[in-house]
């Protein structure tokens, strides 16, 4: 069988052919945009035809080539456009595409195609495999912390991760909102959506009584390994691992001093210790005073025109104005913003990102 045009595959195994070599073929007296306009209103793109990624280069008579654009046809398309031209040409197209089609269904054919697309599975296996091996080899180098976190299979809490790190939740989260990942929607941390679509997290309900939820965000191995790099990014190392570093530096020194000692400190029944960063959280919960604009721009993670356009809205002022008896003082002119702290902490937490596009911008 003598090949009138050229037939290749496309990716999904299916047999296509040029319009443009089709028109040639064919002998067209009509400008190929003029036919294509005309023959290709009752056709449809990625199932009759598609076009040609950057287009198909011709040669003029001159030497000179253009890009000019083209599609690819499948052979049923191509069958029906050779005989819509009602030509001898077309009759003799449409038989060679008939033969074509019968020699690609063939068992011999079939047989081949299905052995070659098993091999491109085999291949593609084989490197996503040696992916693998190499993540996990990567991984055995950054032993405890990964290893922990490849063995847990469920979901963790902010506090298991930060324990790992001499922390407490409420500096890990703090700290991760300032880093541009998450923010507190209501009483639940939430991310930002950047990362909301890669696998980091997952929102957990537990009931608080029989007819409440109360969600909460956990991080899964994916998330766990991210928290990971961005720490260490920014000097931060897992406690285990701060004690290799700390022993490998030992094995430098020319002299070790070993001081231990044991201090015992009575605390009165009416006192507790608590951690320095939750100390000073619990010491802006207790305020109770007045705060200027960019403690607002800080809390809420919200640029200065934002907030403004927000809080200057007429029902806003007419809620949160001093003068009707809200927490806001607003200034004239270019005078500075007053915020009642305790009352702008709340309106943040529960109402900025949830009445205005749920966090993610206003």
């Amino acid at each position: 069988m003598n090949e009138l045009i050229k037939i290749s595959s496309n990716e999904n195994d299916e047999q296509v052919v040029s319009a443009r070599d089709l028109h040639k073929g064919l002998g067209l007296k009509k400008r190929f945009s003029v036919w294509w306009e005309q023959n290709s209103k009752q056709l449809i793109e990625h199932e009759d035809f598609m076009g040609v990624p950057g287009g198909t280069p011709i040669t003029n008579g001159n030497g000179r080539t253009q890009i000019l654009d083209d599609y690819f046809l499948t052979i049923d398309t191509a069958k029906h456009l050779a005989m819509q031209s009602q030509t001898e040409k077309g009759r003799e197209y449409r038989t060679y595409f008939i033969q074509v089609e019968k020699a690609w269904n063939s068992p011999d054919m079939v047989m081949k195609r299905a052995l070659q697309i098993a091999d491109k599975r085999v291949i593609a296996l084989q490197i996503e495999n040696n992916h693998l091996n190499l993540e996990l080899a990567e991984a055995n180098k950054k032993l405890p912390f990964l290893e922990w976190a490849l063995q847990t299979k469920g979901l963790v809490t902010p506090t298991i991760i930060a324990k790992k790190y001499g922390k407490t939740a409420i500096w890990l989260n703090d700290w991760l909102h300032k880093q541009g990942v998450q923010f507190k929607q209501g009483k639940c941390w939430v991310l930002y959506k950047k990362y909301d679509d890669k696998g980091y997290s997952d929102t957990i309900f537990s009931p608080t009584d029989i007819d409440h939820l109360h969600p909460s965000m956990k991080w899964t191995v994916k998330g766990m390994k991210f928290i990971y790099e961005l720490l260490k990014e920014n000097g931060y190392l897992p406690i285990s691992e701060q004690d290799d570093l700390a022993s490998k530096k030992g094995k430098h020194m020319e002299q070790t001093l070993e001081v231990q000692a044991t201090i015992s400190v009575l605390i009165p029944e009416d006192k507790i210790l608590v951690d320095k960063v939750e100390y000073q959280e619990l010491k802006e919960k207790d305020f109770d005073g007045w705060v200027g604009m960019d403690v607002f721009i800080k809390k809420s993670n919200r640029s200065r025109t934002t907030i403004k356009n927000l809080l200057n809205r007429p029902e806003m002022v007419k809620k949160l104005s001093i003068e009707n008896g809200g927490w806001i003082f607003y200034p004239a002119d270019a005078g500075k913003w007053s915020f009642h702290y305790k009352e702008m902490m709340e309106f943040i937490n529960n109402e900025f990102y949830q009445k205005f596009s749920g966090g993610s911008g206003l």
